[in-house]
């Protein structure tokens, strides 16, 4: 299958506009957020505070907005849309069902696959307001045999909705998403964590930290080796990690070498709004983004839990140091 980039198709909902924000000069992101407990630096639309990575530019789509990044390469951009609040019903799914249709029109969506599965996801953000995302494949009207990647998010704020739409090409390829991790594009850990809205009173307190309590597995594979992290919350404000990692390298036809690492560690913890911070007993804290989901692939019949942390993480490169976010996802233990 092909892969083709967002900035050749027909792009959804409001074509004409992101076709002109793909290819005319767009115009810097400038206004500034305040009230509602707004990170310093955001930008607002309408009841809307967000803060998007340096250099990403806006560009209005109709009654919404396009926030798209410097092109790829390839010429590929990755888009946010944001749009107007819209009235709530009693099914947030619908919602977004909705939403899609509006945001979306005029692209079809591909048939499941195994390589192509439509996710569902719902969570109550740190902030409070239960959401959902809904991601989809989708085929390119450019070419058939090529795919594109959609989703959309609601977010319940009393009597209406929030609707947030991500654009770009097949996440399997897709610059947008980091390499090797395809769950959510590579900016929306951040673009999430930075995300409130004014005009709407929040719970008085969260209870993600009685949530994430319990143990939590993260499995990773790759050519050449694996590696399993585990972390262990307890009510009483302590946690335990346990991470393993594996090399394999052959030496021949009949023989191999393995390496096996273990790290352990173990400190306190306390969640305050979406900030998890570890205390190890040995060593410097250690501060992540997090968020709770459930995550549905075969149309809302199962749900997996799922525990989000971000991390920024420091890259040396020739240019000197760049700070990319790296975000592993751990899946609930049964006890």
């Amino acid at each position: 299958m092909r892969m083709a980039t967002a900035w050749r198709t027909r792009p959804p909902g409001q074509s004409l506009q992101l076709a002109l924000l793909l290819c005319l000069a767009v115009q810097p992101l400038a206004a500034q957020a305040a009230g509602s407990g707004a990170l310093p630096g955001s930008s607002t639309f309408g009841d809307y505070a967000y803060l998007v990575p340096a250099g990403w530019t806006s560009q209005p789509a109709g009654n919404g907005l396009w926030v798209a990044s410097p092109p790829a390469p390839s010429g590929e951009r990755c888009t946010i849309g944001i749009w107007p609040m819209a009235p709530a019903s009693a099914n947030l799914f619908a919602d977004a069902q909705r939403a899609w249709s509006q945001v979306f029109s005029g692209l079809t969506v591909r048939p499941d696959d195994p390589l192509n599965r439509t996710l569902l996801v719902r969570g109550i953000a740190p902030q409070g307001w239960p959401y959902v995302v809904l991601r989809r494949p989708i085929v390119s009207p450019a070419d058939r045999e090529a795919s594109l990647g959609g989703l959309v998010m609601v977010a319940a704020l009393g009597g209406r909705v929030a609707v947030v739409s991500f654009f770009s090409g097949d996440p399997h390829h897709s610059a947008c998403y980091q390499y090797g991790y395809e769950f959510y594009p590579e900016v929306w850990p951040r673009f999430f964590a930075s995300l409130r809205f004014r005009n709407w009173t929040p719970p008085s307190a969260s209870d993600l930290g009685r949530r994430i309590q319990g143990t939590w597995q993260s499995i990773g594979t790759s050519t050449g080796g694996g590696a399993s992290l585990q972390y262990a919350f307890s009510p009483a404000g302590r946690y335990a990690f346990i991470g393993v990692g594996q090399r394999y390298m052959a030496l021949s036809r009949f023989e191999a070498a393995v390496w096996t690492s273990s790290t352990f560690g173990d400190g306190s913890y306390t969640v305050r709004a979406n900030e998890l911070t570890l205390r190890p007993d040995r060593g410097g804290p250690d501060r992540f983004f997090v968020r709770l989901e459930q995550v549905s692939e075969d149309g809302g019949r199962t749900w997996t839990e799922k525990l989000f942390m971000m991390q920024p993480t420091r890259v040396t490169n020739l240019d000197g140091a760049t700070v990319r976010d790296n975000e592993v996802n751990f899946e609930r233990r049964s006890s």
